[in-house]
């Protein structure tokens, strides 16, 4: 029974490498290349959802963490696309984040907050600039401005419910240029809700 078990996980793993659920990534992209590996967070299914709004897009999903208090870990990816003429701005600055996490059947939990994790990221063409604007609590290491590459990804936790099961979604609201320099009035990136749920398989 153990070895059919064994068999039956190792088959739908391999089933989600080749269909592209899971992708080769740099796991740390502010480290990439040397941190690239197999990815966890899917590509694809209920527990991704994408937006692109002014040339931005946000990329969410979700991985169940079986042996952590909180229960889930989400990413948050973001990059510009199309061109600086398409956009209409060379590069835009994330302001604030507002989440909304719903648990089955019960009243949404709203969260807001300004940046993400302490951060603004100022996205470019090929990634985003990190500096005194980006980054001004100091958390990255680099004591020069430079440019990392694209996408600026974040990760962050979600807590478990009475339930097991709810969405995660919300807005994420942007500044063309940047706050200190804005060369437009801002603009909402709103991201479907992506499901929270225990899977069928943990890996």
């Amino acid at each position: 029974l153990e070895a059919a078990v064994l068999l039956d996980w190792t088959e739908e793993y391999l089933r989600r490498l080749e269909g592209g659920v899971y992708a080769v990534d740099s796991l740390r992209p502010e480290r990439a290349p040397c941190t690239r590996g197999i990815s966890l967070f899917p590509t694809v299914g209920q527990e991704v959802s994408r937006a692109v709004v002014s040339g931005v897009e946000v990329v969410g999903s979700c991985v169940y963490m079986p042996e952590h208090a909180q229960g889930w870990s989400y990413s948050i990816a973001l990059r510009l696309t199309g061109t600086a003429e398409e956009r209409g701005f060379g590069t835009c600055q994330l302001q604030s984040r507002h989440w909304v996490i719903q648990e089955d059947e019960r009243e949404p939990e709203h969260v807001r907050g300004e940046g993400v994790i302490g951060l603004f990221p100022i996205l470019t063409d090929t990634g985003w600039l990190l500096n005194e604007e980006s980054d001004p609590h100091r958390q990255y290491s680099e004591s020069a401005e430079c440019e990392l590459p694209s996408p600026f990804r974040y990760l962050s936790c979600a807590s478990r419910s009475a339930s097991m099961r709810g969405s995660f979604g919300g807005d994420i609201t942007f500044v063309p240029g940047t706050i200190r320099n804005a060369a437009g009035p801002p603009f909402d990136v709103r991201l479907p809700p992506f499901r929270l749920c225990i899977p069928e398989y943990f890996f």
